[in-house]
């Protein structure tokens, strides 16, 4: 998320992060409105929307865009789906006022192909998936990881070692770092 925000000019994108969905409807919409940076959020629904949209409003008139990333989305409530669905409404003839970005697991595939949330589903432009690594590719990833942990020569891993991470892990990533940082660790406590 962030190496993508810092590659976009900080002086045309309005940006809103969200990295802990679990909330109500109201306190999504709240926390949205605070990481927008829009002072004195109002008690009432209806005035917050209003201030919302009077802040997209202006943001698109001066040319800017706003961005609201809701990571770990897979956690969403239908209720706050709903939400997101509806500020998706904020446009002008021909632009959408805000951009949505939806990261989660595979779960977040299931939740939107609920009958409930077709229309949610139906809006979203573009779905995007990191498939598992090959076996090939875990070695790959470890080596860059390495690397830009200050690893100076090859990753302290056998090559059984580095097939038996890719095949526990399954090929996924994050796992993939769970398996090295737990075997890095044990190795120095056994010196």
């Amino acid at each position: 998320i962030n190496s993508v925000l810092n590659r976009l000019p900080a002086e045309r994108v309005e940006t809103s992060i969200i990295l802990n969905p679990t909330l109500t409807a109201s306190e999504f919409l709240e926390i949205v409105m605070l990481d927008f940076d829009i002072p004195d959020v109002p008690a009432s629904k209806a005035q917050r929307l209003w201030k919302l949209q009077e802040f997209l409003a202006q943001a698109h008139h001066q040319d800017r865009y706003a961005v609201l990333v809701i990571d770990e989305a897979h956690k969403l409530s239908v209720e706050v789906l709903e939400e997101i669905r509806l500020l998706g409404n904020y446009e002008s003839a021909s632009e959408k006022f805000l951009q949505i970005l939806l990261l989660g697991q595979p779960e977040l595939d299931d939740l939107l192909n609920r009958r409930d949330l077709r229309q949610l589903k139906q809006r979203i432009a573009l779905r995007l998936y990191i498939d598992p690594l090959t076996p090939s590719e875990v070695q790959q990833y470890i080596m860059v990881r390495w690397a830009k942990a200050g690893g100076q020569e090859t990753p302290p891993f056998s090559s059984d070692a580095l097939a038996m991470i890719g095949q526990c892990s399954q090929g996924i990533p994050r796992l993939v770092n769970s398996i090295c940082d737990s075997a890095l660790l044990m190795a120095y406590g056994d010196e």
